[in-house]
């Protein structure tokens, strides 16, 4: 289980498949860093 930090969600919305094989979510590695860190703080700010 991974923490509830925004890297954390940053590292599984760029790497989903390593982190669990067959899910369902696509691997977004083709983000650059500031997109993925953008994107995680957006889905922080859902709750």
């Amino acid at each position: 289980m991974l923490p509830n930090t925004r890297a954390s969600l940053a590292g599984w919305i760029a790497a989903t498949q390593q982190i669990e094989p067959g899910a369902n979510m696509p691997s977004f590695n083709q983000l650059s860093g500031p997109e993925l860190r953008a994107l995680a703080a957006y889905l922080e700010g859902l709750r």
